[in-house]
């Protein structure tokens, strides 16, 4: 450990490389091969949720033995013709199915957020990809909608977790380009999603891995509810940098959830 922060930290790791000839520097985020091994959780959500299709599947395979469906047609247009059978038929309720509303990710310093956006928009391209951090530390949604790389004087300490100065060249590009929203939280939506999810799971998450429980929250609430209670939709919140949490800071999560 060294510094008091992730840009201290790189600075290091930057001089250590520069004198050992055979170190190899490895940014945080702003490296394709860090986006490509987190764009792996996107790829995990997508076959989870694309697994419970696996029954219209068989359907489809049903039908095409009828002659209604020809051969060689792409596998997303089979779960699609699948689903809109099955849904005709009465096996699946309006808004259900393949789609998946939304993901929400904390953005930090955005190797996670733009390597699921990356993997999720090429294979579920309808769903949202939403990003979440905190109102005082909105470093990506200042530099999405400033269509630059600002650099924050000062990172979030609450939420270290997910603490950066400024976004990385490669980490803007592809959250520009695939991001759909970015939602900021206030530190007290922080400390509920703890204790939120404390009380349901018994895992106690620190600030950076509850704020995508908050973020989702926030959302929904600024969401009409639906008619005669019906669901909202399809979520996923991905809880990163999840148990990494000081003693001391409890007591402050406690005073304000």
């Amino acid at each position: 450990i060294h510094g008091s922060g992730l840009e201290d930290a790189k600075r290091e790791a930057q001089r250590l490389a520069r004198e050992d000839g055979g170190a190899v520097f490895c940014h945080l985020h702003d490296d394709v091969r860090v986006i490509s091994g987190n764009a792996t959780c996107g790829l995990e959500i997508v076959r989870q949720h694309s697994a419970a299709l696996d029954p219209l599947m068989q359907q489809k395979r049903a039908l095409s033995r009828t002659g209604r469906f020809s051969n060689g047609i792409a596998p997303h247009a089979m779960r699609g013709a699948a689903e809109a059978v099955a849904r005709a038929n009465g096996h699946l309720p309006p808004g259900t199915g393949q789609s998946l509303d939304a993901i929400f990710v904390c953005t930090g310093g955005g190797s996670l957020i733009a390597g699921v956006a990356a993997i999720v928009k090429q294979l579920m391209p309808g769903t949202k990809v939403i990003g979440v951090e905190p109102e005082e530390n909105n470093l990506m949604q200042r530099s999405l909608l400033a269509g630059h790389r600002p650099k924050l004087s000062e990172p979030s300490h609450f939420v270290d977790g997910a603490a950066v100065q400024q976004l990385g060249s490669e980490v803007f590009r592809l959250c520009d380009s695939l991001v759909d929203d970015v939602v900021t939280v206030s530190t007290d939506e922080i400390c509920a999603a703890v204790r939120d999810c404390f009380e349901d799971t018994r895992a106690m998450l620190e600030p950076a891995g509850a704020i995508s429980v908050a973020g989702l929250k926030r959302w929904l609430a600024t969401r009409p509810a639906a008619a005669g209670g019906a669901s909202r939709g399809n979520y996923v919140v991905i809880s990163s940098d999840a148990s990494c949490i000081e003693f001391d800071i409890l007591r402050f999560i406690s005073e304000r959830a």
